[in-house]
């Protein structure tokens, strides 16, 4: 499948349930305790800061979630909590292995072009992903590694490798897709060859320390315990893997006509998203909120009734879809709002891929798939960090 960009996003909570939750951070050495040490529960809202003493508190929280301790001086913690371990919680940290910065280079703008991709995959390139400021971008290291790849090829390839020769490029057909690269990249080849094996390279990102995002578009300031990124070749087109832990702080002592905007502009990013659809689909509710899934080549329609189980501890699971070829279409008002495909007349339709990656794919009622096995691309896909809400937004509550 083409342009099926893989995020790979927090991996958030259940809506079951509200606790509250207190524990201590202490060093992993010295089990001293560890003073301003950010603590939160993973793609939301919710969160605190260690006291003197190691403290921390968090109220109102649903469980099962995960619990993510993150300071500059230690390796970031991932903890799981249920209501089995919600009291006495000591979390210890590892001291951080802290990595040099980049060697310097002779071209004085490679850095720049690095951060500059990173942030165009990362934050995303739509009209709100593009207002995302990175505040500490001199965190990140860049390297880049290289993948073999063997290709079956044709006669008339052949005949394309040894034009393009001449030229600098090689142009390959696989599936009716083409990638261009350079001669140096092919490995083992001669004309007598039926395989060529290339060489892609992939784009690495990691970061020293947690990244600081601006949100001012949507009112929240970001941040992101990067895990791994990677840019790479998928089926001839970039694709982009990442992972992260996410802490979403709102915007405080805000004035009403502030409030309006960042309601506004949160409630636009919300539809025809990621959270959208799969709250939609776990509510079986996906035409009513203009959601049609069609079969990306005869344009036939899947009944997903079909394929949802009943509801096992606040989650459904989707089932024998995997790896099938699927367009989304997103019917919408001249507003963007969702149109019940049912009852009203559509305005523009919006269409994005879908991608399932196990013959079960399970999802949460807050909108987040634990096991990240459901993919998208186009529209949805597109939407990066930049433009993501966390996994407590409700579209319907007050903005304080």
């Amino acid at each position: 499948m083409k342009l099926i960009f893989i995020i790979l996003f927090h991996l958030p909570l259940f809506v079951y349930g509200q606790y509250d939750l207190e524990g201590v951070i202490q060093d992993s050495v010295t089990a001293k305790a560890v003073p301003f040490a950010t603590v939160f529960i993973n793609g939301t809202t919710k969160g605190s800061t260690t006291d003197d003493n190691g403290f921390f508190a968090i109220k109102n929280i649903s469980l099962p979630a995960q619990l993510i301790t993150s300071h500059v001086s230690y390796s970031t913690k991932m903890t799981n909590v249920n209501n089995t371990n919600l009291e006495d919680l000591i979390i210890t940290l590892e001291p951080r292995n802290i990595k040099l910065p980049e060697a310097v280079v002779k071209d004085k703008n490679l850095r720049q072009k690095n951060i500059d991709e990173f942030k165009r995959q990362f934050l995303g390139t739509n009209r709100v992903g593009k207002k995302a400021v990175l505040e500490n971008d001199d965190v990140l290291i860049f390297s880049r590694s290289f993948n073999d790849k063997e290709i079956v090829i044709s006669d008339s390839i052949k005949q394309e490798i040894l034009l393009a020769d001449r030229k600098g490029i090689i142009r390959w057909r696989e599936d009716s897709m083409r990638i261009s690269i350079k001669v140096n990249d092919i490995k083992s080849w001669t004309e007598d060859s039926t395989k060529i094996t290339i060489t892609e390279p992939v784009f690495i990102v990691e970061a020293r320390e947690p990244l600081i995002i601006d949100l001012p578009h949507l009112g929240y300031k970001l941040q992101v315990d990067l895990v791994n990124f990677s840019v790479q070749n998928i089926e001839g087109s970039p694709g982009c893997f990442f992972k992260g832990y996410y802490y979403y702080q709102p915007y405080q002592n805000l004035r009403k006509s502030k409030i309006r905007k960042y309601k506004k502009n949160r409630q636009a990013v919300y539809y025809n998203s990621t959270l959208h659809f799969l709250r939609s689909l776990y509510e079986n509710q996906l035409e009513q909120n203009g959601y049609q899934i069609l079969e990306t080549v005869s344009k036939e329609k899947i009944d997903i009734k079909d394929h949802l189980t009943p509801i096992e501890n606040n989650s459904r699971k989707v089932i024998d879809l995997e790896n099938k070829n699927l367009s989304v279409y997103y019917n919408r008002k001249m507003n963007g709002k969702p149109v019940d495909i049912n009852k009203q007349k559509t305005y523009a339709v919006t269409p994005s891929r879908i991608l399932f990656l196990s013959d079960t794919c399970s999802i949460r009622a807050d909108g987040t798939t634990p096991d990240n096995n459901i993919l998208f691309g186009g529209k949805i896909g597109g939407k990066r960090v930049g433009s993501m809400l966390p996994s407590d937004y409700n579209i319907d509550a007050a903005i304080k």
